[in-house]
C-alpha cells in the first residue's frame, strides 16, 4: 500500500536524525494521507476529512499492532 510506504518513509527519516538517535528518543505519528485527484474533491474539508479518517486508522492499527 502506497500511504504504508510514506508513512514509514517519513518515521524512518524521523529516527534516523541525528538528534533523535543520538539521544535515544523514540518518534511516533499518526499521519492521515488522502490522494486528491483534481477534479476529486469539491471541497477542502472532504479532503481533510479523508486524511483525518486514515490518521486515525493509522493509529488504530499501531495500537493493534499492525503496523
Amino acid at each position: 500500500d502506497d500511504y504504508q510506504k510514506i508513512r514509514e518513509r517519513i518515521h524512518n527519516h524521523a529516527m534516523n536524525d541525528p538528534i533523535v538517535r543520538d539521544m535515544g528518543y523514540t518518534v511516533n505519528a499518526s499521519i492521515g494521507i488522502a490522494e486528491c485527484i483534481i477534479t476529486g474533491y469539491e471541497k477542502l474539508d472532504d479532503l481533510i476529512h479523508d486524511a483525518d479518517v486514515r490518521m486515525y486508522e493509522d493509529k488504530q492499527a499501531r495500537k493493534e499492532g499492525r503496523s
